[in-house]
């Protein structure tokens, strides 16, 4: 389970509006697919904003932590607009 506590009007990942959950980075080429039924029972409900970032995390971005605006992650998800 998340010990990130969800922000009022948070976009879910219980909300997420695809099966699968896409994320990629046009600026490193990281690339995941997960299921998203899977990371629900696995993790519990969360934020996708604090999702997006651990997937990152966990894939080895190392611009996460870095103070550059200018070259920041570039981790988004792919299937939803």
């Amino acid at each position: 389970m998340s010990s990130e506590p969800i922000p009022s009007g948070a976009a879910l990942l219980s909300r997420y509006p695809a099966d699968k959950v896409i994320v990629d980075c046009d600026k490193c080429g990281m690339q995941a697919k997960y299921d998203k039924l899977e990371m629900l029972e696995a993790g519990g409900d969360r934020a996708l904003t604090y999702l997006l970032e651990a997937i990152a995390r966990r894939k080895g971005c190392a611009k996460l932590d870095r103070f550059d605006i200018k070259n920041i992650c570039g981790a988004r998800y792919a299937n939803i607009q």
